[in-house]
């Protein structure tokens, strides 16, 4: 980085030692979006779509052509998007989501660069509704913050912006205490903000919003409508989910100029 702000950038190639299998997919278990650097060592943390977990593989810090020597996988049930080492607090935080948007966070405490998960690994639900995480980093010993993609599908519609977390830990025993998102400015004054707590068979929600509402639906993951209301008949803010199976929905409503819809999951 010189004084003409260009920024002057070395490549590193590498091949993993075991991989067998070279076949053009995108959602292998050879698929990668984590690294971390560790003493002198660089450690790229696979993102595994068949096998939801993770492996470990550690390269030299240097250009050059290497072989990848893996030093230690995971099941994390879930696909690992990021990764961040604290070399003052010597803790490991992964972070990553399962395949239906439910995020998580992994700790691991005794990392070395010849093997990764060798201390105490711990995995927590992150309690963010359902998101896309895709980045972590430390700003200090004790800070974390982590973000979320945007994320958007049509059937049933749903639409989860992009937004910025944190956390902060102040002992070993520490829960992540998840912080408001500091979500991306918005243009729209429209907002659905969902409620629930865990085995509840009741979902409480927020909508702020001046356009009328028509009606209010839930559809399961496949797209299928299992719920809807009327506008004319909505009364409180509260949805009774006793009739509904442990799955992930989507509660949508109807609004004179568009659809707001946000996932939730029943257990």
């Amino acid at each position: 980085y010189d004084q003409f702000n260009e920024v002057i950038a070395d490549r590193i190639d590498f091949a993993y030692e075991d991989q067998t299998d070279f076949s053009e997919d995108s959602k292998s278990d050879w698929d990668a979006e984590a690294i971390f650097k560790i003493n002198d060592k660089l450690v790229v943390l696979t993102k595994q779509w068949e096998s939801k977990g993770t492996v470990a593989y550690s390269i030299p810090a240097v250009s050059g052509d290497h072989i990848a020597k893996r030093i230690g996988s995971y099941q994390t049930e879930g696909l690992i998007t990021g990764a961040t080492y604290n070399s003052t607090s010597k803790l490991l935080y992964l972070i990553g989501y399962t395949t239906i948007l439910s995020p998580f966070v992994v700790r691991v405490e005794g990392s070395n660069e010849n093997a990764i998960f060798e201390g105490k690994v711990e995995r927590s639900n992150l309690n963010i509704n359902l998101s896309q995480v895709e980045g972590i980093a430390h700003v200090a010993t004790d800070t974390y913050f982590f973000s979320s993609e945007f994320f958007s599908r049509e059937s049933p519609p749903i639409t989860l912006e992009p937004s910025l977390f944190s956390f902060k830990i102040e002992s070993e025993n520490e829960e992540f205490p998840i912080e408001s998102p500091e979500e991306f400015p918005e243009t729209k004054k429209d907002k659905l903000i969902l409620y629930g707590e865990f085995g509840s068979d009741t979902l409480k929600y927020e909508l702020t919003t001046d356009s009328s509402i028509f009606g209010q639906a839930i559809f399961d993951s496949t797209g299928k409508r299992v719920q809807y209301v009327l506008g004319t008949n909505l009364e409180g803010n509260t949805i009774d989910l006793s009739a509904l199976r442990s799955s992930t929905y989507y509660l949508a409503f109807y609004l004179s100029d568009k659809i707001m819809s946000k996932p939730f999951i029943k257990y």
